[in-house]
């Protein structure tokens, strides 16, 4: 399982963060970095991140969440924007992997063989960016601010503070 962002601090991280983080990363991938990985056959990696995001791709089409949230409880609605946070985070996770991939790639076969499944994992990422860039939650986020209850407001305070 990959780390989630701010788990040192024990802090969930905020929406807009991670929001921000996620579409930095994707920018990245205009610009590749060096890679700091070990090399690993380049055809495996591609292979996996592959795997990795159509998984989550797939996952991420069935999860109804969002659509449920209206008719949820704050209760609910915190838990749910927490789950919505830890999908964001795995999300970038994946755009990193992609672009360490990518600036990793030395070899001219490896390039040939990676493109076409690079190509087909660009595309889940993109969709998992559009997913993850719905507004939809700012807006649950912010409905929660009108609870009377201390234990969400805390729990939301948590959020927005990390």
């Amino acid at each position: 399982a990959a780390p989630i962002i701010g788990e040192n601090n024990k802090t969930p991280p905020s929406v807009d963060n991670l929001q921000k983080e996620l579409d930095d990363a994707f920018q990245k991938l205009k610009t590749p970095k060096k890679s700091t990985s070990k090399y690993v056959s380049a055809i495996g990696r591609c292979q996996a991140l592959l795997t990795e995001s159509s998984t989550f791709v797939k996952e991420s089409r069935k999860d109804k969440t969002l659509r449920k949230m209206e008719s949820m409880n704050p209760k609910q609605k915190v838990k749910a924007l927490k789950h919505f946070m830890t999908k964001m985070t795995k999300s970038k996770d994946l755009l990193e992997k992609y672009q360490d991939i990518e600036s990793s790639m030395k070899d001219h076969s490896d390039i040939q063989l990676c493109q076409p499944i690079l190509k087909q994992a660009m595309e889940n990422l993109a969709e998992i960016q559009m997913q993850a860039g719905n507004t939809e939650w700012m807006g649950h986020m912010t409905s929660l601010l009108d609870t009377n209850d201390p234990e969400v407001l805390a729990e939301l305070n948590d959020i927005m503070a990390s």
